[in-house]
């Protein structure tokens, strides 16, 4: 009849007694250790203890209530380092657990969860002060690793459970913006990850500035050579009617001096940030300006050839001496120059370009055409020009020296082309501002060539040497080479 009486308890909490086709008549007064369990692998998750340790004794429901709490300690995202099974019954000497309470002493886990029967509590139980025997003011840790703070992920070694992890700085252009990321995103096109790499920033807009050092140093020798050029243009302005003026075609001289001003100020079209309207204003503006300056160099050095054979009894060239030949040079190197650089525009028109693939950290703000054709096929043009004319100088080096430019045109030209020349693999290996710098400083030094080798040493001999700048002077010199032609 004992077995059909109805049965309450008070402390029985094991699962088993759940099953009523075994125990119809069992009541108890208190949660099962399912919920307790619960409510421990919650309590977990509020404390941070991601790795913790279970400590039980060898008995059928202490043991299923442990495995009940294990089960649900990793279902909630957490990790058990151990669970100790002791035989307190068999055992008091502390010997005999050495081996358990080496791994305790030896694991991460700081949290040990005690599932005793009640009797073997009591000495924990006397120190039950909530915050522990010594008060320490701050809640007590138990992880396997520290928590990966923004601009880390997540890693797991193989074999190691989900709370031992190793932290990884992300990758470059990756970031993470919350502790214990396991992948780091990657920022948009446009944009870069910041120093701590836990947010993405705009990237820095670079293209060659005013603002730069080397932006500006090119800008302040272009000024100067400017100011330059202009003073010369005023000194034979002044002695335009100078005999070293006159002879040198005084025209022409200042045609190239114009161009030269106008070259040298070039490079502010260059420097700055591109717009479709400087993209298109740039190579053809240089290249026209650039052509006048070289065809006026070749009318000059046809001028000096011409008129100096003409001299010889029965010469046809005398027709072909004057102002009307140099203008016609001028104006039509100028003129096939305008219809490449036309041509160029409507096949390959340039345009202002973000490019985000050469650097990583940066966008690259520069002006670029659909083919480059265009490109060294009008600066070919000038170095054509310009090597012809080289070979025209070198022709016309032993006529009459007081006056005479060959020999300063062939130096010109000799130093024109090999900027010119060295400027391509230059040009081919830079990249970003420093490509837009070196085409600029090849123009600075190719029309600086010219400037220096063709005027200043004509300014020595106007300001300097004024005794030499004379009829009787030039007449004297040109004739033992007059004759000899």
């Amino acid at each position: 009849m004992f077995s059909f009486t109805s049965k309450v308890s008070y402390g029985a909490t094991d699962t088993i007694f759940n099953d009523k086709r075994r125990f119809p008549y069992f009541f108890r007064t208190i949660y099962t250790h399912r919920d307790q369990n619960e409510a421990i692998a919650m309590l977990l998750i509020h404390f941070g203890w991601t790795w913790v340790g279970i400590m039980t004794v060898t008995e059928d429901s202490y043991e299923r209530s442990s495995e009940d709490l294990r089960d649900r300690i990793v279902a909630s995202g957490n990790c058990v380092a151990y669970v100790l099974k002791l035989s307190l019954g068999k055992r008091e000497d502390m010997l005999y657990y050495k081996k358990e309470m080496d791994m305790i002493v030896k694991s991460l886990a700081k949290v040990i969860i005690v599932n005793f029967p009640t009797e073997y509590t009591l000495h924990l139980s006397s120190f039950g002060g909530v915050l522990g025997p010594m008060i320490r003011e701050k809640v007590p840790q138990s992880t396997c690793s520290e928590s990966c703070s923004p601009g880390y992920r997540k890693v797991i070694p193989e074999g190691n459970p989900s709370c031992c992890y190793d932290c990884i700085p992300c990758a470059e252009g990756e970031i993470s913006n919350v502790t214990n990321m396991e992948t780091c995103m990657t920022c948009p096109e446009e944009e870069w990850p910041n120093s701590k790499k836990d947010t993405c920033v705009r990237k820095n807009i670079d293209f060659l500035s005013s603002q730069d050092v080397l932006g500006a140093t090119l800008e302040a020798f272009a000024l100067l050579l400017t100011f330059m050029t202009l003073s010369v243009l005023g000194i034979f302005i002044i002695y335009r009617d100078t005999p070293i003026v006159r002879a040198n075609n005084r025209d022409l001289s200042y045609t190239l001096l114009i161009s030269l001003m106008l070259s040298f100020l070039c490079p502010f079209l260059f420097i700055g940030r591109p717009t479709t309207a400087i993209c298109l204003l740039r190579q053809v503006v240089f290249s026209l300006i650039f052509t006048v300056a070289v065809s006026s160099v070749v009318a000059k050095t046809i001028t000096v050839l011409i008129a100096f054979r003409s001299t010889k009894p029965g010469s046809k060239l005398s027709k072909w001496t004057g102002k009307k030949l140099s203008a016609f040079v001028v104006i039509l190197c100028t003129l096939v120059e305008l219809g490449i650089c036309t041509w160029s525009l409507v096949q390959f028109p340039p345009f202002p370009n973000r490019d985000t693939k050469t650097y990583t950290d940066r966008i690259i703000l520069q002006c670029i055409a659909a083919s480059s054709i265009g490109f060294y096929t009008t600066h070919g043009y000038i170095l054509t020009l310009s090597l012809f004319n080289f070979a025209l100088a070198f022709l016309v080096r032993k006529l009459p020296d007081r006056f005479n430019e060959a020999h300063y045109i062939t130096f010109s030209m000799l130093l024109f082309c090999s900027v010119w020349i060295s400027f391509i693999p230059a040009y081919l290996s830079a990249k970003g501002k420093y490509m837009v710098a070196v085409e600029v400083f090849a123009i600075l030094a190719s029309s600086a060539g010219l400037f220096c080798c063709i005027f200043i040493p004509k300014c020595c001999t106007i300001l300097l040497k004024p005794q030499l700048n004379t009829r009787v002077k030039l007449s004297v010199s040109n004739k033992p080479t007059a004759k000899a032609m």
